[in-house]
């Protein structure tokens, strides 16, 4: 099957069908359903691969994110793609698990794949990454990461005001001692989530906190103890998946959510 049988049905050039299934807005409502009825009569559909061959364009958006299974980011890839569909692109997810190499891989396979632009969604930047895709012109969009270039964006967040939110909720709750997980604080965001999140604790009037950088080093250094402090996890971190602490049996207990970013565990 290909785009000559499409025409001939429709008795239509292939020019038009092409303008047709590409959407170029040149073809007439009226020729344009005749291409749609030959194409569902027929069973057609485009070879996505010659179409980007013949353009230059693939169709298809790069979304890079740290980890699949941290609960912040299926949400947002979820989204992503809602909206790249809705615009006619494709979506290519990959996975750098925190880790330098795969990042260098991911960066790759994006510009491999010739992918029409790419959403970094991670808190690590490698500089030379950063360069490689500018330096193809690929239009590039960070999280709060990297400084704003011709074809570079940046997606700031308000961690005073979330993290500012989810301790307020927290403290109505009526609890007293509250830990914080902040994430490496080799990280920028890292470190200005650590500090929103003391400003936030001292204008609650609370004086005894807790922070932690993340993974399982502070969660090992709490087993076997009972405590009572409400915990709330940065957004960046692995969330409720590694914040749970003992139970009375020395188990550990399943976290709750909270509002927003943040879970706490109680």
């Amino acid at each position: 099957m290909n785009i000559k049988e499409v025409a001939a049905r429709a008795n239509l050039s292939t020019a038009t069908v092409s303008r047709t299934i590409n959407n170029s807005g040149l073809v007439r409502p009226g020729t344009a359903e005749k291409v749609q009825r030959a194409i569902r009569e027929l069973g057609y559909y485009p070879n996505t691969q010659a179409r980007a061959l013949v353009s230059g364009r693939s169709r298809m958006f790069g979304l890079i994110i740290s980890d699949i299974v941290n609960p912040f980011f299926p949400e947002l890839v979820k989204s992503f793609e809602f909206a790249a569909i809705h615009h006619g692109y494709e979506v290519i997810v990959a996975n750098t698990d925190y880790d330098s190499d795969r990042m260098s891989g991911c960066v790759r396979r994006m510009i491999e794949r010739k992918v029409d632009g790419v959403a970094v969604m991670t808190s690590e930047l490698d500089r030379h990454l950063l360069d490689e895709l500018s330096h193809r012109r690929l239009p590039i969009v960070f999280l709060d990461v990297g400084k704003l270039k011709p074809l570079i964006s940046n997606i700031n967040v308000d961690y005073s005001r979330g993290i500012g939110e989810a301790v307020q909720h927290i403290v109505s709750l009526g609890h007293q001692r509250v830990g914080f997980v902040s994430g490496p604080l080799t990280l920028k965001s890292a470190r200005t989530r650590r500090s929103a999140f003391l400003k936030c604790i001292a204008a609650c009037g609370i004086g005894e906190t807790a922070t932690e950088r993340g993974g399982r080093q502070p969660q090992n250094r709490r087993r076997g103890k009972r405590d009572d402090a409400a915990a709330l996890a940065s957004p960046s971190t692995n969330c409720g998946a590694h914040l749970q602490r003992p139970d009375g049996d020395g188990n550990r207990g399943a976290p709750r959510r909270c509002p927003g970013w943040f879970t706490r565990a109680q």
